[in-house]
């Protein structure tokens, strides 16, 4: 049974953090000085597919009342999962 760290004081960002818009950027400014001339929208909206299939994980602990580690376990993809 391996013994975890305690947290630590700093606070963890994710690494693909978007960064603030600049909003007199080149292509930002001229979209938007595009879009407000027009009465209705003048380029498509971008909209991501939803992903069907899943990763199928597994959440193991351990079953001693003194041990807190956790850990997961991937098994496969696949659009519906039953145990």
């Amino acid at each position: 049974c391996v013994s975890w760290l305690p947290p630590t004081p700093f606070k963890r960002s994710p690494k693909n953090k978007k960064g603030k818009e600049y909003l007199y950027a080149q292509g930002k400014h001229q979209y938007g000085y595009k879009q407000s001339r027009y009465g209705s929208q003048t380029k498509p909206i971008f909209c991501k597919k939803v992903r069907t299939m899943m990763k199928i994980a597994l959440r193991l602990e351990y079953v001693e009342p003194n041990c807190l580690s956790k850990g997961t376990l991937a098994i496969k993809w696949c659009k519906h999962f039953k145990f």
